[in-house]
């Protein structure tokens, strides 16, 4: 299935940590499941790949996906509070392992009953906070977020060709199931009354309907290709432009949304950021597991004023927000995922601290931002962003690197500094593994998102002085990609190995399993 990225898919989505992947993306699929099944069952039963049955609980994919079905959205502030309105509302959720073989390592299948009908939908976290669904009952679906989706339980068999003759859709399948004949409708723009009303005229007699819109105005909305998708393509509109506006005019072109619309998103994700660091340097953040110190961002922002840092404070400041950040999202606090929620704290960290160094008001900080994105959209179109699938060097690996690439735009670097300090910095976390000891996004993510910090300025300090790389940034792509798929499963959020094969692992396990069991969640 290709699509192409959204700025707002790779700095964003705004939402509750402490996983894009298993929290943002399994909200998104709840509030789907709802909105496809008309609304919330008495009964629920979640089916997990058995990889994820170890890991749900820490990432809180549980909570994500009851407030998606209680409606909700990831930004939502009471999506931690799910567990308790279920309750209120005497739903019964239950949690499985898939017996299939070969199940997709991020599977969130729901199996349900509403309004007369048994639904059995097959939902997948690709990473980010984006999600695909592919089947609803056994009928194939193509089902991203980007369309408006159009669902009728008809007495009898629709004429495809006779619909598709109306609206064009840009996806149509049907499925007889035991309560009649289900048909799915995908469009990119909205239907008219008119041709619904033309529609549902030849139907016959409708059982139910459902109309499910995009999940943001940022959906995409062309059928060929966006203006770049390599860093030579973008290089291109770079020669008559600024990068922040060749960003601008991509989304512009790619969503057909307004450059009014596009600021006030990065308007918005800078006011969030924000928001996050000054409650993280504040310390005493509530993290989920509580395995690693709760004020570390307070203690290095503390270091950095005392004037004993080694390289001052301007480089312990920068370690300090992207640790205010991470430990925000690790408690499931309300940050911007760039480009996941394990790797919040890495670009934020860079953008505000190059910021502050050359006194950026809050226009250019958003526009750094849209740089950033603009990167992480060239990586996307090759790449995961899961670290499930593809380790913590397509996290906070490219993370770091977007964030070279906004910091060389904030110092006033050319478009050629950009494309290096992305290949210095991305080339030097190659092969990051995302081996986690214990489930809960803290070790060793939180610090890692410093250590993101410090490869990024690194890429970008280098290609500001003139020092190139000798591999083209596409090529670097290329061979993130190639790493990805070399990379055995046990070095891929498994708590099995690197860090997670330790002797102290085995406690940490022991800890969050009591802690689970004490606290019934």
């Amino acid at each position: 299935m290709m699509r192409s990225y959204s700025l707002f898919d790779t700095v964003g989505p705004i939402m509750h940590g402490p996983s894009s992947n298993h929290t943002g993306g399994a909200t998104r699929l709840g509030f789907y499941y709802r909105e496809i099944m008309g609304g919330l069952p008495n009964k629920i039963t979640f089916v997990f790949h058995p990889f994820l049955m170890r890991f749900y609980k820490g990432h809180r994919t549980h909570f994500a996906l009851m407030a998606g079905c209680l409606g909700m959205r990831e930004y939502d502030e009471d999506v931690n509070n799910s567990p308790q309105y279920m309750k209120e509302k005497n739903v019964q959720v239950k949690y499985e392992a898939t017996d299939e073989e070969n199940p997709d390592r991020n599977l969130m299948r729901i199996k349900a009953e509403y309004a007369g009908v048994c639904w059995n939908i097959n939902g997948i976290s690709i990473g980010a906070g984006n999600i695909v669904i592919d089947s609803v009952n056994g009928m194939k679906t193509e089902i991203t977020g980007d369309t408006h989706l159009y669902f009728y339980l008809l007495k009898q068999k629709p004429n495809l060709n006779a619909v598709q003759d109306i609206c064009q859709p840009k996806d149509i399948n049907e499925k007889e199931i035991p309560e009649g004949h289900l048909l799915y409708l995908s469009t990119i723009w909205e239907l008219t009354d008119e041709e619904r009303g033309k529609i549902e005229d030849m139907l016959g007699e409708i059982i139910l309907k459902r109309h499910v819109f995009p999940l943001h105005p940022f959906a995409e909305k062309i059928t060929t290709a966006p203006k770049f998708k390599t860093f030579i393509e973008m290089e291109r509109m770079c020669q008559s432009m600024d990068i922040a506006e060749a960003a601008i005019q991509y989304e512009m072109n790619r969503s057909k949304t307004t450059r009014e619309q596009i600021m006030e998103e990065a308007y918005h994700i800078v006011d969030v950021e924000k928001g996050a660091i000054d409650r993280g340097l504040q310390g005493n953040v509530p993290l989920i597991g509580g395995f690693i110190g709760n004020s570390d961002a307070k203690l290095a922002a503390e270091w950095g004023k005392s004037g004993k840092s080694i390289l001052g404070m301007d480089f312990s400041m920068a370690l300090a927000r992207a640790l205010a950040v991470s430990e925000m999202s690790a408690g499931g606090g309300l940050i911007a995922a760039v480009p996941t929620c394990g790797s919040a704290g890495t670009l934020p960290g860079i953008i505000f601290s190059v910021g502050n160094r050359f006194n950026a008001d809050k226009d250019k900080l958003a526009k750094a931002f849209l740089v950033a994105a603009a990167i992480g959209t060239i990586v996307g179109n090759k790449s995961t962003f899961s670290g499930s699938v593809g380790g913590c060097q397509v996290e906070v690996g490219v993370g770091a690197a977007m964030g070279a690439g906004a910091a060389v735009w904030l110092a006033g670097g050319s478009f050629a500094q950009v494309k290096h300090a992305f290949s210095l910095t991305l080339k030097n976390v190659l092969g990051l593994i995302c081996d986690q000891p214990v489930s809960p996004v803290e070790i060793p993510c939180v610090k890692r998102n410093a250590m993101g910090v410090a490869v990024g300025l690194m890429g970008a300090e280098l290609a500001l002085a003139g020092i190139e790389s000798a591999i083209p940034a596409d090529q670097v792509i290329d061979a993130l990609v190639d790493t990805v798929q070399r990379m055995p499963n046990e070095l891929r959020c498994s708590c099995i190995g690197g860090l997670a094969a330790t002797a102290i692992a085995k406690e940490l396990q022991q800890k969050w399993t009591e802690k689970i069991e004490r606290n019934n969640s």
